[in-house]
């Protein structure tokens, strides 16, 4: 299971709103703000929830709005998480990529890229493991499914999951 930082806060930004340029070089940003210490409150407060209700430390951490950053991952790896997750854009832009491709049947050409994890640290910190999300199951499972009927939404699942 994987919890999201506490108030769903935009973690590289709080981290240092400078970031934002990383993603979007041509974002137009505001005044810098880094706070470093409010990203660790998150993770640890999301933390002592999670081990309130289910008497047991987290281990993944599924960011607010999917958001990474390198300079985070030490601090993510501090608080006790040893995965996280993010969605295949950010995968695709880290290996140099303009996205992933798909067949007709929307199945991804680069599935030995994208379904695997990826390993992760801030300097000679903690190692963090990444995994990356297909958007388009995602979509599926997420918004798509619960319109289908339960058996043809179970079997087009089943067979995306054969095909990839």
């Amino acid at each position: 299971m994987a919890i999201t930082p506490y108030a769903h806060p935009i973690l590289p930004l709080v981290y240092n709103s400078d970031l934002a340029a990383i993603g979007d070089p041509a974002a137009e940003l505001p005044e810098r703000f880094s706070y470093p210490p409010d990203v660790a409150a998150h993770l640890t407060r999301a933390g002592k929830v999670y081990q309130a209700h289910y008497g047991r430390q987290q281990r993944g951490l599924w960011p607010g709005e999917g958001a990474v950053a390198q300079d985070i991952v030490k601090m993510v790896a501090d608080a006790g998480f040893t995965w996280m997750a993010t969605g295949e854009h950010v995968l695709a832009k880290s290996l140099g990529m303009d996205g992933f491709t798909r067949d007709s049947q929307e199945v991804v050409q680069e599935a030995d890229a994208l379904y695997r994890p990826y390993y992760v640290r801030y300097q000679d910190g903690p190692q963090v493991a990444v995994f990356f999300r297909d958007l388009r199951l995602s979509d599926l499972i997420g918004f798509e499914y619960s319109q289908w009927d339960g058996e043809k939404a179970a079997d087009d699942l089943i067979a995306r999951l054969q095909a990839i």
